[in-house]
């Protein structure tokens, strides 16, 4: 695995060192996946026999359906309830647990009510989507609440929410108040929102593949779901053992940095070039491990 790092801080020829590679990857019909914050690399594959996918939140005409939650939905349909929830959980990490966690309980109750919703869609074999975990919330706690208390206590959906369905009414009304409060945010957006809860899969190809993504180049939750679909996309690189190339220029505009550090620093296999553009090198840790 190669891990390559570009720090300078804006017009240093950071971009376009980085853009010198991907047309050398172009040349081999590598595949990529790049975050494009500011629209850079998208002309490169002009004229080319690449598949391009558009994950654009600044664009959504143009972008390409991703639900979040699909491969969830996948994984739990093919027996690896395991993986689905981890899958689950690291999405519900982005959405609902603030910087530096600083009121934990609050956090963490609306994270497990998060799981467990998705959960109970899936054990109903309904489509996971972030509009079916709105429409449990607002219109389905009292079934959920039902189906919860008739399962084994220590069933794993028991397990993670029986102490929120069950908890004191105002300590409960809190929890789903936090919950609605963060997830709603999402449907502020009603074309992104259509986006995110298509049933369409994102299928990974070793070769004359790109994937660009575009974020907003602030801190946003809308910039979580992009997020999410870096972080999934890399592992199922890892899991698939596809060849593909991980660009991400700006790193600076990454929210949740520390999930991409623990890739960066643990994950990160032989079938994967990585490559980051950063204007400041203290956000990467073990930055020693990097060529520059």
């Amino acid at each position: 695995m190669k891990k390559v790092l570009y720090e300078g801080k804006t017009g240093s020829g950071k971009t376009n060192k980085i853009k010198d590679r991907v047309k050398e990857l172009i040349l081999d019909n590598k595949s990529m996946v790049i975050l494009d914050t500011k629209k850079e690399y998208q002309e490169l594959f002009n004229g080319t026999n690449y598949e391009i996918i558009k994950l654009d939140i600044t664009d959504l005409d143009n972008m390409s359906p991703f639900n979040p939650l699909k491969i969830a939905e996948v994984l739990f349909n093919e027996g690896n309830i395991d993986k689905a929830i981890d899958k689950i959980a690291s999405l519900g990490d982005l959405l609902f647990i603030t910087e530096g966690n600083i009121d934990p309980f609050w956090d963490n109750s609306a994270k497990s009510l998060f799981v467990g919703i998705c959960l109970y869609i899936l054990e109903q074999n309904r489509k996971l989507n972030i509009k079916e975990v709105i429409k449990v919330a607002i219109n389905e706690l009292d079934e959920l609440t039902n189906y919860i208390n008739k399962q084994d206590v220590l069933s794993t959906i028991s397990v993670i929410t029986s102490n929120i369905i069950n908890s004191p009414q105002e300590t409960k009304g809190g929890i789903i108040s936090v919950f609605t409060q963060k997830i709603s945010l999402l449907a502020q957006r009603p074309n992104l929102f259509d986006k995110i809860t298509t049933n369409d899969v994102l299928e990974l190809k070793p070769s004359n593949q790109v994937i660009i993504i575009t974020n907003f180049d602030r801190e946003n939750i809308y910039n979580t779901i992009i997020e999410y679909a870096i972080v999934n996309i890399i592992n199922e690189v890892i899991d698939k053992k596809t060849e593909y190339s991980v660009i991400i220029d700006n790193f600076d505009t990454i929210i949740n940095k520390d999930i991409f550090n623990q890739l960066f620093n643990t994950y990160l296999s032989d079938n994967i070039e990585c490559i980051i553009g950063v204007r400041n090198r203290d956000l990467i840790e073990s930055v020693e491990d990097f060529e520059s």
